[in-house]
């Protein structure tokens, strides 16, 4: 990351820590969200334009929370919102000692008809885009009742760091997969659930990358 964006980033605005706690911004945004997706009349008074604020808010929340989770007390995982840049987020984990990384995160939805057979599409965009992005995380919010076959996706000639899905199955389990995109071409990606129960499970999954 450029040096001067990386102490931008990392400045305070108006002397306040611009950085959230992911499940603190969840719950300042969630009852707007369940009314955009379960009772339309409670937000009626709302512009497709700020909808979609709130609806950006919810994804990225929703991965950082999950890296949050998975870190565990080995960081402190928070997230900004950044205008007027070409990425929608920042997240930000302090790892014991004191070490601090930004990640640059892009937020990417794919259509809720036919999301597999979208997939390979939705990637070729990305390398024609993200041409010099390489600390660059991209996160794709899917269905996750879409069958996600990471074998049937061509990773290689992504200019990117890191590639995640992640989305909220129909059983309420929440969902992240993908990885370094290093590890994406040679057939290597992560799996990380965390079921309604609270019980969470991250494991490395093997597959046979496309060549």
């Amino acid at each position: 990351m450029d040096k001067i964006l990386e102490r931008q980033l990392l400045a305070l605005v108006n002397g306040i820590d611009p950085y959230i706690d992911p499940e603190e911004l969840g719950q300042a945004i969630m009852p707007v969200v369940v009314g955009i997706f379960q009772n339309s009349e409670t937000v009626s008074d709302l512009s497709d334009a700020q909808k979609n604020w709130y609806l950006e808010r919810h994804q990225a929340g929703f991965l950082a929370y999950m890296m949050k989770c998975f870190a565990g007390e080995r960081a402190v995982i928070t997230v900004r919102f950044v205008e007027d840049q070409d990425f929608d987020c920042v997240i930000r984990a302090v790892i014991k000692g004191h070490v601090t990384i930004l990640k640059r995160v892009q937020l990417k939805q794919l259509a809720s008809h036919g999301q597999s057979a979208n997939l390979p599409a939705l990637i070729d965009k990305l390398k024609s885009k993200y041409t010099t992005s390489s600390d660059l995380l991209v996160a794709i919010w899917i269905n996750r009742d879409t069958d996600l076959k990471f074998e049937n996706l061509n990773f290689r000639g992504l200019n990117l760091e890191q590639l995640w899905f992640f989305g909220v199955s129909a059983l309420g389990d929440l969902t992240l997969e993908g990885g370094l995109v290093s590890d994406l071409v040679s057939g290597l990606r992560w799996a990380a659930i965390m079921r309604s129960d609270k019980r969470r499970e991250i494991k490395p999954v093997k597959f046979k990358a496309l060549s």
